[in-house]
């Protein structure tokens, strides 16, 4: 069980993957996808605030993402890095499309892809770190 630091930091992750999920649902438009992938970039950047927390209460440093990915492997919160390590790459490829149109294939494996998987992984923490 964790702090009340690691409660908040939880907590804004798993309301920003419920905002992400929720958007998705809904985004037809240009403009509403391009909102959810804002929200993707948000939510991927609290998951991996949430894994460095738990590994640094570990005596464990991770300062590069996908470090911080192959570190939370390590420590049974994922499953596989290569599925983390291709979202970390698609988070890099919607940064470089800003202001511009995103592609579908981009927006689909957001959506069928990372948002279960963030949701899952929001649902571990929850089970085995919150009080």
């Amino acid at each position: 069980m964790m702090n009340r630091e690691f409660n908040i930091l939880y907590n804004e992750f798993h309301t920003s993957v419920e905002r992400l999920r929720a958007g998705s649902i809904t985004a037809k438009k240009t403009l509403q996808k391009g909102l959810v992938m804002d929200r993707f970039l948000q939510s991927f950047d609290k998951f991996l605030e949430v894994i460095k927390f738990i590994v640094k209460e570990h005596n464990v440093n991770c300062d590069f993402p996908a470090n911080c990915i192959k570190e939370a492997v390590k420590f049974g919160l994922l499953s596989k890095e290569t599925i983390y390590l291709e979202m970390l790459e698609d988070k890099y490829k919607i940064i470089q499309l800003k202001d511009k149109r995103c592609p579908e294939d981009l927006f689909l494996r957001v959506q069928v892809k990372y948002i279960p998987l963030l949701t899952n992984f929001s649902k571990k923490i929850n089970n085995n770190y919150m009080d």
